[in-house]
């Protein structure tokens, strides 16, 4: 199976589970972003008392009041974190099928993903006890340029790299086929030119000119 057909799949199943959070009614909608911003609650102070000398767990109601009152906040930044998912699958199928540019990674990712999150907020408006937010498209919108632009960045620093590797072997096989005969031609003792040629010899000849 083909890198393109895989990440088509992918990027599919991520659409169809953005559709069917948006699809789940008020309540049920609720009940499991508390259910799991309490269990995270739960794990974080497990993992806190790992590391403290004083054990002490959060009671019920303690962990009650935290839901309370970062729910809005878990919620908002759930709708970021999914769709910067999105704009990373998005940016990495077209990459697949197109030299990537800042144009089509970065921009044309980007309006893909918020032309999805307006039909995926239109689609909420349908569901009992949910409605659209501009709000949320926002935050959407945010996170997937922020994905598409994180991909963006990674591929430029693999160009980069593949690009340094490929002039540093194009130099090493300049100096090994003409290093010998430059440098007994010319007056390069001192110089940083002769000092990169030294690297690549690993030695400095004796008979050098003055």
């Amino acid at each position: 199976m083909s890198k393109r057909i895989v990440a088509i799949i992918v990027l599919v199943l991520w659409l169809i589970v953005i559709f069917s959070f948006s699809g789940k009614v008020s309540f049920a909608s609720q009940k499991q972003s508390m259910g799991t911003l309490e269990s995270l609650i739960i794990f974080s102070s497990k993992v806190l008392n790992m590391f403290s000398s004083s054990r002490s767990e959060f009671t019920k109601e303690q962990i009650s009041n935290l839901v309370d009152k970062y729910h809005f906040l878990f919620r908002k930044s759930c709708h970021f974190l999914v769709y910067l998912i999105l704009g990373l699958l998005v940016a990495l199928t077209i990459s697949l099928f197109s030299k990537p540019t800042f144009l089509k990674i970065v921009v044309f990712a980007t309006l893909i993903c918020f032309v999805y999150s307006i039909l995926d907020e239109y689609h909420q408006t349908m569901v009992v006890g949910r409605v659209g937010s501009i709000i949320d498209c926002i935050i959407d919108t945010s996170g997937a340029m922020v994905g598409s632009g994180l991909y963006y960045l990674a591929y430029r620093i693999k160009q980069l790299k593949k690009w340094k590797n490929s002039a540093g072997i194009f130099l090493a096989l300049f100096f090994l086929i003409f290093g010998t005969r430059l440098k007994n031609r010319f007056h390069w003792k001192g110089s940083v030119l002769f000092e990169l040629m030294n690297l690549f010899f690993k030695r400095v000849p004796k008979n050098r000119m003055e």
